[in-house]
C-alpha cells in the first residue's frame, strides 16, 4: 500500500497555512458572523454542536452554503412537527408519543378481539354435578362485572355432561384427537388426550358402555360397602370394584374399571377429567390462560371426607381452589338475595337429574348460612323419564310384536334391562325406518296420562321440604324466598306444587336452573 512521505506532508501543511493567512479580512468577518448566528440559534433550539465552516476557495464556500441551507430546512420541518404535537417542545417529550401510543393500544385491542380475547378473568365458578357440570367466569366490561357461562362448541350449550370415556388405544387410536387438552399440564393419568369427556363421552354410553363412566358424584368419598355404591353397580355396564389397599385409613372406596382394560379411575379422577375439560373450554372462550383457580360449589350434605375428595378432583386437574361454597349458598348469591332487604329465610329447591336436595338458609348482615338440609337421593328427573317409558311400553306393547325380523330390533328389546331402555330402542328404531313401513307408529301420551303416571313422584317431591321445616321448627310463612335449581324444576307442575306449599314466598326462576349454582359461584369476589 502506498503512503505519503513525511516531507510532502509538511510542505502541504505549510502551504495551506499561508493560504489561510492571505485570505481577505472581510470574508473572515462574514464567516465568523454567520457562525455566531448559527451557534445562537442552535443553542436556542437545544442543539449543542459546533461546525467550523471556514473555506479557502469558492467551491468549498458553495458546498458549505448548501449544507447550511439543508440544515435550516430540516430544523424548520422539525419545528412544525413540534408545534403540531407539543407546542414546539424542543425535546419532543412524551406528548409527541401520545398519538402513536393510542394507535398501538387500539391495534392490540382489535387483534385481541379478533382472536376471541374476552377480558382478564382469573377465577371461575364451577358446579361439578352428578349428571351435568357447568363453569362460569366473571369479567369486567365497561367497568361492570359480567358473568359468562362457557358453552361447549360441540353443542352450543353450557351444560356439560359429567361423563368420561376411555379410548381403547389399540382399537381406537384414530378416534383420539390432539387438541388443547393434549397440552394441558395435569396430574391425571391416562393423559386427558386419551379420554373423551362431555357430550362426546355421553354418545359412547351406548356404543362403548364398558368404557364409559358416569354418576361418579353419587359414590364420591363413600366406602365400597355403601348402599349407594351397590345401587350404582347394578345400574351401569362398567365395572365398579374395590380400590386396592394403597392407604392405611379404612374404609376402602370404589374405583371404575373399563372392561378388558388396565385403566381404573376413582370417582375423584373422573371428576378431575371433567374439571380439566371445563378449564380447556374456558381458556378457548376467553382467549387466554389466566384462569387457574376456581370457586368450588359442593352439596350442603357432603361431609368433610366427601368435600376433601371433591377438592382432590380439582387438584388432579391442576386447578387451585380459591374458595369452597355450599351449593345452596351459591344459588342464593346468584340472585343477590343476601343483599335484598327484608329477606331472612331462603329455601333452595334443587331438583336435578338424580337427586332432590332441599336447604334452608338464614340471611344476616349480607351473609348466608345453611341452617338445615334434607332431600331424596333416589328421586330425580330420570325417575320421571322411567315412568314415561313404563307407560309407553304398557300402552304400545303391540309395537314390540310387530318388530319381528327387522334389523335385530327385537333382540335388542329382549336384552334391555328396564323400561327406559325399551322406550329408547322403540323410538330409535322408528327413526331409522321410513314412513311407508306399517310397523312404525308414533308413540303419544296425553298430559292427563302423564300426570297420572308421575303422581307418586310429584307427591314425593314436596315431602323433604315440609319435613325439613318441621325439624327446624319453622312455619311455611317464615320462608321469604325460594330459589329453584336443577333441570327438573323447569316442569310447570313442580313449580306449581312448590308455589302452593309456600304461598307467601317469592319464587326465583329467571336464571337458567341448570347454571344457577355455577353462576353464583362465579359472582363471588375475594
Amino acid at each position: 500500500m502506498c503512503r505519503a512521505n513525511e516531507g510532502d506532508t509538511m510542505k502541504t501543511t505549510k502551504k495551506t497555512t499561508q493560504m489561510m493567512k492571505t485570505q481577505q479580512p472581510e470574508t473572515a468577518r462574514v464567516s465568523i458572523q454567520r457562525q455566531r448566528r448559527r451557534r445562537g440559534k442552535r443553542d436556542k433550539d437545544g442543539e449543542f454542536t459546533s461546525i467550523v465552516a471556514i473555506s479557502s476557495d469558492n467551491d468549498t464556500t458553495t458546498t458549505t452554503k448548501s449544507i447550511i441551507t439543508a440544515k435550516k430546512k430540516k430544523r424548520h420541518s422539525s419545528s412544525k412537527a413540534l408545534k403540531k404535537h407539543g407546542k414546539d417542545n424542543p425535546s419532543g417529550g412524551l406528548e409527541s408519543l401520545v398519538p402513536s401510543l393510542i394507535g398501538v393500544v387500539v391495534l392490540v385491542v382489535s387483534v385481541a378481539g379478533m382472536r376471541g380475547f374476552r377480558g382478564r378473568a382469573s377465577v371461575a365458578g364451577i358446579d361439578l354435578g352428578t349428571t351435568n357440570s357447568v363453569i362460569c367466569v366473571q369479567r369486567l366490561s365497561k367497568g361492570v362485572g359480567v358473568i359468562d357461562c362457557v358453552s361447549d362448541p360441540l353443542t352450543g350449550s353450557p351444560i356439560i355432561p359429567s361423563v368420561v370415556s376411555v379410548y381403547d388405544l389399540q382399537k381406537e387410536s384414530k378416534e383420539i384427537k390432539v387438541g388443547p387438552s393434549s397440552k394441558t399440564k395435569t396430574l391425571l393419568e391416562p393423559h386427558p388426550s386419551q379420554i373423551a369427556v362431555g357430550q362426546t363421552a355421553k354418545r359412547r354410553i351406548d356404543t362403548h358402555p364398558h368404557q364409559t363412566f358416569f354418576h361418579a358424584k353419587r359414590v364420591l368419598g363413600r366406602p365400597y360397602d355403601d348402599e349407594a355404591v351397590n345401587e350404582l353397580r347394578q345400574e351401569v355396564e362398567f365395572i365398579v370394584e374395590k380400590e386396592k389397599e394403597q392407604h392405611l385409613l379404612p374404609p376402602l372406596e370404589s374405583v371404575f374399571r373399563a372392561d378388558h382394560s388396565n385403566v381404573a379411575l376413582s370417582p375423584q379422577q373422573v371428576g378431575g377429567y371433567v374439571v380439566n375439560y371445563l378449564m380447556v373450554l374456558t381458556r378457548e372462550f376467553l382467549g387466554h390462560g389466566n384462569v387457574k383457580s376456581a370457586v368450588l360449589a359442593v352439596p350442603a350434605k357432603f361431609d368433610a371426607h366427601q368435600r376433601r375428595r371433591t377438592f382432590e378432583a380439582f387438584q388432579l386437574a391442576g386447578v387451585s381452589v380459591a374458595r369452597v361454597l355450599e351449593e345452596p349458598t351459591a344459588a342464593a348469591l346468584a340472585y343477590g338475595l343476601h343483599k335484598k332487604e327484608g329477606v331472612e329465610k331462603i329455601l333452595v329447591y334443587d331438583f336435578g337429574g338424580g337427586t332432590l336436595d332441599i336447604s334452608v338458609l338464614h340471611v344476616s348482615e349480607g351473609y348466608c348460612e345453611v341452617i338445615g338440609s334434607d332431600g331424596d337421593d333416589r328421586l330425580g328427573g330420570a325417575d320421571f323419564d322411567a315412568a314415561v317409558a313404563h307407560l309407553l311400553t304398557r300402552q304400545h306393547s303391540s309395537v314390540l310384536e310387530n318388530l319381528t325380523g327387522y334389523n335385530g330390533v327385537v333382540q335388542d328389546v329382549k336384552s334391555a334391562d328396564d323400561e327406559e331402555d325399551i322406550a329408547e330402542i322403540l323410538v330409535s328404531s322408528c327413526d331409522r325406518i321410513t314412513d311407508d313401513l306399517p310397523l312404525c307408529k308414533t308413540l303419544e301420551i296425553t298430559l292427563e296420562e302423564y300426570n297420572t303416571a308421575v303422581v307418586p313422584l310429584f307427591n314425593r317431591s314436596v315431602i323433604p321440604a315440609t319435613r325439613l321445616l318441621d325439624d327446624l321448627t319453622l312455619s311455611r310463612d317464615e320462608v321469604d324466598e325460594i330459589v329453584m335449581v336443577g333441570g327438573t324444576t323447569r316442569m310447570p307442575q313442580i313449580r306449581e306444587l312448590v308455589r302452593r306449599a309456600f304461598p307467601k314466598a317469592q319464587l326465583n326462576t329467571h336464571i337458567d336452573p341448570d347454571i344457577t349454582v355455577a353462576y353464583g359461584a362465579a359472582s363471588v369476589n375475594d
